[in-house]
């Protein structure tokens, strides 16, 4: 397909993969107006209602409205058209359905995408905890890599591939919250630091939470990888299993798309 090329679809999912400058420009016609490709790798879905969705994962594309009114719609975003409605709006996903999509063919589009859990993750933070901490996220399950008791029997209620983890600038070790103290654990080849988080307030009591997300970013952190290309991750911060608890996070998002090798 080359940017002179356009495609119909009315119905369904479609994933577009542009790999050279000929793609570039190609547009999916929808019900909810057409999708211009601006290099990229995006996502298009029409469900039985006539909505159309669109969620873009590397690059960008352009949306039209029935006025004929433009939007560029980036990496990491998704909007969605509802039938006779004028306007493309903001979403913060599409259906189960078109992430499980994604998941059977990301071979084909991009091995190195990590599609998130439908359900928000939550996850154990060090409560009183003053300066850096960061985001990590495990491919191998926590449960099968940490031993420790406390951490273990926690496993019905926190992500068991993502976690607020710490480096302990003493001992040299790095360490997660097992919701009773801080446990050292040994770093794997496969984690990756996804952000980090600096907490700033007095020992007791509320903190300041700034996150700085690594996307576009490849380095190392205290020898673990760092980084990704895109993504739409948002950590919140002071927020547990969906209600205020001060020093836990709760993970929101659809994926991330980690660097090559």
């Amino acid at each position: 397909m080359t940017g002179e090329n356009e495609i119909n679809v009315s119905a369904g999912i479609l994933m577009a993969k542009v790999t050279t400058p000929k793609g570039k420009g190609f547009t999916v016609r929808t019900p909810g107006g057409p999708v211009r490709d601006i290099g990229t790798l995006f996502g298009v879905e029409i469900d039985n209602a006539g909505t159309s969705g669109v969620q873009v994962f590397k690059g960008e594309v352009e949306l039209a409205d029935s006025r004929g009114v433009t939007v560029k719609l980036i990496e990491g975003n998704t909007m969605q058209r509802a039938a006779g409605k004028d306007q493309w709006l903001s979403e913060s996903r599409l259906s189960r359905k078109f992430y499980s999509v994604i998941q059977q063919n990301k071979q084909a589009l991009t091995p190195n995408i990590v599609l998130l859990p439908e359900q928000v993750q939550n996850i154990f933070g060090a409560d009183e905890h003053v300066g850096k901490s960061y985001l990590l996220y495990s491919p191998t399950s926590l449960f099968d890599r940490i031993q420790d008791a406390n951490f273990l029997s926690a496993r019905a209620e926190i992500s068991p591939h993502y976690a607020v983890v710490y480096f302990n600038e003493t001992t040299a070790e790095w360490e997660l919250p097992s919701n009773e103290s801080l446990i050292p654990f040994t770093p794997a080849a496969t984690d990756l630091v996804l952000a980090l988080i600096e907490s700033s307030g007095p020992p007791k009591g509320p903190k300041k939470r700034e996150i700085t997300y690594f996307s576009g970013t490849q380095d190392h952190i205290h020898g673990i990888a760092s980084g990704y290309q895109s993504g739409d991750l948002q950590l919140i911060p002071d927020r547990f299993r969906g209600e205020v608890n001060l020093g836990e996070y709760m993970l929101d998002g659809t994926y991330f798309i980690r660097n090559s090798e």
